[in-house]
């Protein structure tokens, strides 16, 4: 793995691995107020001891009807959270799962 070789020891200590079935659906579905509770607990018991915290996180959900409604309002929640946390984060989605009107939606609330 290219981040072991590159990175030393006590550098990968400071990683934390998170399935991300159980980060997502830690309340048996995806739940945004469940999602970001545990988001900023995490990131509030990791803030004093690092300079910065850099998230990346495959976004799980199941086919749900109002799933666009809840992504969306997540990933406002999130970029409106992340300025006075010092960190980034990045939501990686599968482009195969998305219909055009999810990828829109996501569209509005991120840059890239």
């Amino acid at each position: 793995m290219r981040l072991t070789q590159s990175s030393s020891k006590k550098q990968l200590t400071s990683l934390h691995f998170i399935n991300n079935f159980d980060f997502y659906w830690k309340n048996g579905d995806f739940h945004p107020p469940t999602i970001l509770s545990h988001f900023s607990s995490l990131l509030d018991s990791s803030r004093d001891q690092y300079h910065g915290i850099r998230t990346w996180g495959h976004v799980e959900w199941r086919n749900e009807e109002e799933i666009l409604e809840k992504l969306e309002g997540f990933e406002e929640e999130v970029n409106r959270r992340l300025p006075g946390m010092k960190a980034i984060a990045v939501c990686a989605y599968d482009t195969a799962r998305l219909s055009e009107n999810l990828k829109s939606g996501l569209l509005r609330t991120h840059k890239y």
